[in-house]
């Protein structure tokens, strides 16, 4: 599982001045990791379809890549019984998160 790509993607799709937070959350019956990107967000009507394969948002096109990374790592994520999701604002930031099960 490439449970990288949101990651790869922060760095990517972020302004080159915003800021990308890692982060690791034990909760009682699980793992929650997570990436945040600051300043770059995504806007409503992308966000329903983010995890779509092939998807690319209009302000990625510009950007090297196929679009399949997103769709792939929420496959094989839920295919492992773990979840991914995503929080994000236009232009005040994104956050997706991975959940495991322990």
């Amino acid at each position: 599982m490439n449970a990288g790509q949101p990651l790869n993607n922060a760095f990517k799709y972020s302004d080159r001045d915003s800021c990308v937070l890692l982060g690791i959350k034990a909760q009682e019956h699980a793992i929650q990791l997570s990436v945040v990107m600051k300043r770059t967000g995504i806007s409503r009507q992308d966000l329903k379809n983010i995890f779509d394969r092939y998807f690319r948002c209009d302000a990625g096109r510009s950007k090297s890549g196929c679009g399949p990374g997103l769709s792939l790592v929420r496959t094989v994520t839920m295919a492992h019984g773990t979840t991914i999701d995503v929080n994000s604002t236009t232009g005040a930031g994104s956050e997706f998160r991975i959940t495991l099960p322990t």
